[in-house]
């Protein structure tokens, strides 16, 4: 697994631009809801807000060459598995005739996966 990691290493940090990238749309699809969101909606925005700022740390360490703090790098890499996991039980609970759908999460969880394995 470690082989595949380093073999895709440039795969993986295009992704995680392309991820940042993706919650950027989202949050700008939020901000026009102009208040009409429930709690547990704002709490999940938070919580991916948070996520989204973790991925452009680490990015922008990438990018510079720069060590990056292996805590973050973990709090990432869990963040990515239960994403790709919440998604996954959502498009099968509301989507089950559509399984292509499932190669996002399974990408994000591959992702979640290189984030913890970092360094070891």
């Amino acid at each position: 697994m470690r082989s595949f990691y380093r073999s895709t290493h440039y795969f993986w940090v295009v992704f995680r631009v392309i991820m940042i990238v993706a919650y950027c749309i989202s949050a700008m699809s939020v901000l026009n809801e102009h208040g009409r969101l429930h709690s547990y909606e704002m709490l999940v925005n938070i919580v991916i807000f948070f996520y989204a700022v973790g991925l452009i740390i680490l990015s922008v360490q990438e990018i510079a060459k720069k060590p990056q703090n292996i805590i973050l790098r973990r709090i990432v890499g869990v963040f990515s598995i239960l994403l790709a996991l919440t998604i996954a039980v959502v498009i099968v609970m509301f989507n089950g005739r559509h399984g292509g759908l499932l190669i996002f999460p399974v990408i994000i969880l591959f992702f979640g996966l290189w984030d913890m394995a970092a360094d070891l």
